[in-house]
């Protein structure tokens, strides 16, 4: 199975799953002092931000939490 390894701490945790699970919605973190603004692959937070892991994904994942 694939592995997730940075969702953090705050938020609950998906730690992993197969090319035959359905699709996961991303879990969306709450903090008392920011806005969640979306997962990352990158610790910069390039690109477009992920809300789900698509059915019949099949390579590690870290996720990176984007605040506002």
């Amino acid at each position: 199975s694939s592995q997730l390894e940075k969702i953090p701490d705050y938020s609950p945790q998906i730690k992993s799953f197969t090319v035959e699970s359905d699709t996961i919605p991303l879990p969306r973190p709450f903090k008392n002092d920011a806005v969640f603004a979306g997962w990352y692959l990158n610790e910069n937070f390039t690109g477009i931000p992920i809300y789900e892991i698509p059915k019949g994904t099949s390579t590690n994942m870290i996720l990176y939490a984007k605040w506002k």
